[in-house]
């Protein structure tokens, strides 16, 4: 089995992030040239996507899926 090491937090970034549609996400990340970039979306109602560009000039929007499942511990607890 690998073992994997713990990475360490070395910086805390708190920003504003106000809800933007799928073409405004793709004009941020045009104008900061980032490898991703996350953004709450206008269209869902605020929830969370991530704007990934790809090597044929086209992005991928990924966007977690929400689902009510039985509360389970997080490694945290």
């Amino acid at each position: 089995m690998k073992k994997f090491n713990r990475l360490k937090i070395v910086r805390t970034k708190y920003f504003d992030m106000p809800p933007l549609t799928i073409t405004e996400a793709i004009e941020q990340l045009e104008n900061v040239y980032h490898d991703f970039y996350g953004f709450r979306n206008e269209e869902t109602a605020g929830g969370y996507g991530l704007i990934i560009p790809k090597e044929n000039g086209q992005a991928e929007n990924l966007e977690p899926v929400v689902i009510e499942a039985a509360k389970e511990p997080s490694l945290a607890e």
